[in-house]
This record gives structure tokens, C-alpha cells and sequence, in this order.
């Protein structure tokens, strides 16, 4: 490669230059410096570890507790505080069947001392105090008013007593009343009857 004087020199020049060069396009011509710039924009596009984790916390530390909830208790008659209680209202609120339901139906409430519920019955329902019934009662009893209680009964005569069973039947009967009425007074029903002679054979309140 090193040829004497200038004609040498010259050789060595055009030696080392491609006498065809291939022409480098515009892309390559960016994209060198682009690439070599590449890892650099990742890293700095990538998130910190260090600097996220205290952001998770901070969220979960900001949410709120979430409520438990729990399965309300039945409901305890006010008057059961006071000493006293609303049998009526007490029978309406027992899951009661058969014969148990039928007690509670037609027995008064006599006393009530907070631990013991003295009931009495008429004569005719003395047999509802043998067998299951009685049982089944005061296990309703206790479920409803969440204490323990004992049942105690006795016989008075049935004019004396204002059971659950006679209210829900004078109830029924004003119920049935109070429809006869309202039929009675309904001016197509008047107008059917004065014309045609037609009768009211049965009315079934709603």
C-alpha cells in the first residue's frame, strides 16, 4: 500500500475510498442515533418500584372499612320490659301450628312477672293443656321474647276470658257487617232489586 512518491500516494488514497459507494438512505441516517437512544427512553418510561408501592398503600389505606353485617333479632314486645304484655299482639307474632296455635288462640293472659306467663283457658279447650301443645308454646314463647320463660294454666269461665280467638272473630264479624252494608247501600244493587225483585244470597268480604 505504500507505493513510492505521489503517484504511490495517490494509489494508496484511491485504494482505501469504495470506488462505488451505496448510498445510505434518510431512515438509517436517523434511525442509528434513535436506536441507540431507545433503552434510554424505556428506562425512563418505566415506572419506580420503590415509588409505586407507597402510592398502593396509601390507596388501600385511604379506602373505607366495609360495614359487617349481622342478622337482626326478632323483635321483643315493648311491654315485656314494663312487667306487662299485649297477648294479642304477642299470639299474632308466633310461629305456631296445630294444636300449640290453637292453645295460644284461646287462652287470657292472667299475669306476667318476667319469668312465668300464667294463662287460663275456658272449660272446653282444657284439653289443649295435654299432649305437645303446651311444649310448643312456651318454646315459642322463649324464641320470641328471648328469654326463658315457663308456662302456667288454669280454668275460668269462658265469658270471664278475652282471648286472641274471640277478638279475631268479632273482628270477622264486623269485617262481614260492614260488607252487607256497603251492598246494601249500592245504588246498583237497589236498583236490580226494586225492579227485578233480585236478592243478595251471600257476601264475602274482602
Amino acid at each position: 500500500f505504500c507505493g513510492p512518491g505521489i503517484d504511490g500516494l495517490s494509489w494508496s488514497a484511491r485504494a482505501a475510498v469504495d470506488p462505488n459507494p451505496r448510498p445510505v438512505s434518510a431512515a438509517e441516517t436517523a434511525g442509528a442515533p434513535a436506536a441507540k437512544r431507545a433503552p434510554a427512553a424505556l428506562a425512563s418510561a418505566a415506572p419506580d418500584a420503590d415509588a409505586v408501592a407507597p402510592q398502593a398503600e396509601a390507596a388501600v389505606a385511604a379506602s373505607p372499612p366495609q360495614p359487617v353485617l349481622h342478622a337482626s333479632p326478632p323483635a321483643v314486645p315493648r311491654a315485656a320490659a314494663d312487667g306487662e304484655l299485649d297477648w294479642h299482639d304477642l299470639v299474632s307474632r308466633l310461629k305456631l301450628h296445630g294444636f300449640a296455635r290453637e292453645l295460644a288462640r284461646n287462652s287470657a293472659l292472667r299475669a306476667f312477672n318476667g319469668n312465668t306467663v300464667d294463662l287460663l283457658v275456658a272449660p272446653h279447650h282444657e284439653n289443649l293443656k295435654a299432649g305437645g301443645a303446651v311444649a310448643g308454646l312456651e318454646a315459642a314463647l322463649k324464641e320470641q321474647l328471648q328469654m326463658d320463660v315457663h308456662l302456667r294454666l288454669d280454668t275460668a269461665p269462658d265469658a270471664e276470658l278475652d282471648t286472641p280467638s274471640k277478638r279475631m272473630s268479632a273482628a270477622e264479624r264486623e269485617r262481614q257487617r260492614e260488607a252487607e252494608q256497603n251492598i246494601d247501600s249500592d245504588p246498583t244493587v237497589r236498583s236490580l232489586r226494586d225492579e227485578f225483585g233480585a236478592t243478595i244470597e251471600q257476601v264475602q268480604p274482602k
